[in-house]
């Protein structure tokens, strides 16, 4: 069974070898640098697929995990994960599943990490995808009728969170063979969203939707040129890249190209965007809504002169007319927005990161950016992730074998990091979407700089909401948003607690 394994492994490591090369070929900006890449990684690939004790992907060593042999006799193994059914979004799960292999990369990926888990534990990978809306509904049905149809569950986080509150699923850290602490698991999502030391659902290399809602600055590098402004990657690595640097730039790039005296669809703007950036400048300054205490307990984060200055600049910068088109506002949707950035009358373009791809067909040459800090004695660039884009993964607590379920979702991460993070990050972004080294060397910094807010999330006695709700209406009083909101804030988080404390009660 071993030797089939192995040979299964080579195939489909030979056959991505080729399309890699081919889903390279179709970018007119392509380098030779690039194509050598491309050869590199299929070679990785194919080099790790036989059983090893380690791997290294992009000079990152891990260990493999410590499972025991299993044959679980080629039994279905059923991820209960969500598809999208609105026309021009892409927020289905692509990092579940993959039925063949097509060329595409990371579906490749997903298909060659499926099939080395299944050779190694006789089982058959499947999915049941749902609409987003009745996820939880789905998996509180099948928990209260003792149904063991899911092994794994695949939301979004804010549905995590309901599942967990409803003891719908397990608490990883109590699970035996789910090692948090591996470098496929992404530490700083576990920190932040850890409730009294619990972990219940978790990202990493296994969910690269996660990457794809991370929420990013793009840059048009022709209008940079154009205009005689200063190179926005120096300036990121200067430690310079601020709310005020930001403005600076932005202040004076907007024009009435039309010359209708105002500004509509037709006209340039310096920041293009959504409602969405509120938070993202929000978030940029390293602040959150609701913070944790010495006992990993959730609180709320103190009213401070920093969160009235950052809820300020935000507003000055989001609420200029002259400066920002906004997806949010007139009956515009992100696909108009697009239109506008990828026409050059867009400076910078602020979106989830699965934008760089959407962005494939587009002329002009942009950059990447982590957003601005929200000045230089801040030590890092930060960012959020889109709490309703991302998916995470957890265990029902209806799983009908829950060993396997931790068995299968551990190997699962690690074959990731082999398979399914180079395709997304090396191939999928470095090489065919982004268009210079400097934007590689950018999504490093950003994606070292993400973080959670269990305030975002769960959106706890509406403060956060009515923080972006006050914000986007133009107002900057924060005092009154924590003063009606504070109470009902403090009176839920004393329940989510007693709820995480009542866990397998």
């Amino acid at each position: 069974m071993k030797n089939t394994r192995i040979i299964s492994a080579i195939l489909a490591s030979i056959i991505m070898a080729g399309t890699l090369l081919v889903s390279c070929s179709d970018n007119n900006n392509k380098s030779t640098e690039s194509t050598t890449q491309a050869n590199t990684q299929a070679n990785d690939l194919s080099s790790n697929t036989a059983d090893s004790d380690s791997q290294t992907i992009s000079g990152e060593t891990a260990m493999a995990p410590d499972l025991p042999a299993k044959d679980y006799d080629g039994t279905d193994f059923v991820i209960l994960d969500r598809y999208d059914p609105t026309e021009g979004w892409g927020w289905g799960n692509r990092d579940i599943y993959a039925e063949e292999l097509n060329g595409e990369g990371v579906n490749d990926a997903v298909f060659m990490r499926n099939l080395a888990v299944e050779e190694k534990f006789n089982v058959k990978i499947k999915e049941h995808a749902v609409d987003l809306s009745v996820i939880l509904s789905t998996l509180r049905n099948v928990v209260q009728a003792g149904d063991t149809a899911y092994d794994l569950v695949a939301p979004n986080f804010q549905e995590a969170i309901k599942m967990a509150q409803g003891q719908l699923i397990y608490d990883l850290r109590e699970m035996d063979y789910v090692n948090l602490d591996a470098s496929y698991w992404d530490q700083s999502m576990i920190e932040d969203t850890s409730i009294d030391h619990r972990v219940f659902y978790a990202i990493g290399d296994i969910s690269i939707m996660a990457n794809d809602a991370t929420w990013i600055m793009m840059f048009n590098k022709q209008a940079i040129t154009d205009n005689n402004l200063e190179d926005p990657y120096q300036i990121v690595r200067d430690g310079k890249w601020t709310f005020d640097k930001f403005y600076e730039m932005a202040s004076d790039f907007s024009r009435d190209l039309d010359g209708d005296g105002k500004f509509g669809e037709e006209d340039q703007y310096a920041l293009v965007t959504s409602n969405d950036s509120l938070q993202g400048f929000f978030y940029a300054a390293d602040i959150k809504v609701i913070e944790k205490d010495e006992n990993d307990l959730p609180i709320i984060s103190p009213l401070s002169e920093k969160v009235t200055s950052v809820v300020e600049k935000t507003v000055q910068i989001m609420k200029s007319e002259n400066l920002v088109y906004n997806n949010s506002e007139s009956g515009r949707t992100h696909l108009s927005g697009q239109a506008v950035f990828e026409e050059g009358r867009g400076l910078f373009y602020a979106e989830v990161m699965q934008c760089v791809i959407r962005l494939r067909e587009m002329e002009i040459d942009f950059g990447v950016l982590p957003f601005p800090k929200y000045d230089e004695n801040q030590e890092n660039y930060t960012t959020y992730i889109h709490a309703n884009a991302a998916s995470c993964i957890t265990i029902p607590l209806s799983a009908g074998d829950a060993e396997k379920s931790q068995i299968i979702l551990e190997e699962m991460a690690y074959q990731s990091q082999k398979y399914l993070r180079p395709a997304y990050y090396d191939q999928a972004l470095r090489s065919k979407h982004m268009r210079d080294e400097e934007s590689s060397e950018m999504l490093d910094i950003i994606l070292a700089g993400r973080m959670s807010d269990l305030g975002y999330i769960t959106d706890v006695g509406t403060l956060y909401s009515g923080l972006m709700a006050q914000m986007a209406a133009g107002k900057t009083d924060v005092a009154s948003t924590y003063a009606k909101r504070e109470k009902l804030t403090s009176k839920q988080l004393e329940k989510l607690i007693e709820e995480i404390g009542e866990y397998g009660s």
